[in-house]
């Protein structure tokens, strides 16, 4: 618990904050669009309010292409709907757990309407992590002199 209430970062600190989106019109071509341009693993699809739907993923594009399905086909098919959301104010703690249950890498951040405010993943809490290890050594080391 020591960790918890000392680590205490939000995930609004270090998600990614400017975050693609797919809708339900969007096709497989979009989508191969998206991913070469952002070099991520996953898209949130999204309504015309940005209220999340699910997330596009880059094994399900391959699946889809895999298939011989054509570029121009819909990616609603392939959209994952059970997703793991979190909330801006959500503390990084917290949030490595959730991932941890769920056995995933990555989360996608909504607003209390369910709009998507960006996507944190392990990366992203590493970074905090380490953010937050090299500030506690700084001020070990001051309290050392």
């Amino acid at each position: 618990m020591f960790v918890k209430h000392y680590f205490y970062p939000t995930v609004k600190e270090f998600m990614n904050q400017h975050v693609s989106k797919l809708f339900l019109t969007s096709t497989l071509r979009d989508a191969v669009v998206l991913f070469q341009h952002n070099k991520t693993k996953l898209i949130p699809v999204v309504n015309q309010h940005n209220q999340l739907i699910g997330i596009m993923t880059h094994s399900a594009l391959f699946k889809a292409l895999l298939q011989d399905i054509s570029m121009d086909e819909s990616i609603a098919p392939f959209i994952k709907h059970q997703v793991v959301t979190v909330k801006e104010n959500d503390y990084l703690y917290d949030v490595r757990q959730l991932l941890t249950k769920h056995k995933v890498g990555h989360a996608i951040i909504v607003d209390k309407d369910n709009c998507v405010s960006g996507i944190l993943d392990t990366t992203n809490i590493i970074k905090a992590y380490r953010s937050k290890s090299e500030l506690l050594t700084s001020k070990l080391e001051m309290t050392k002199k």
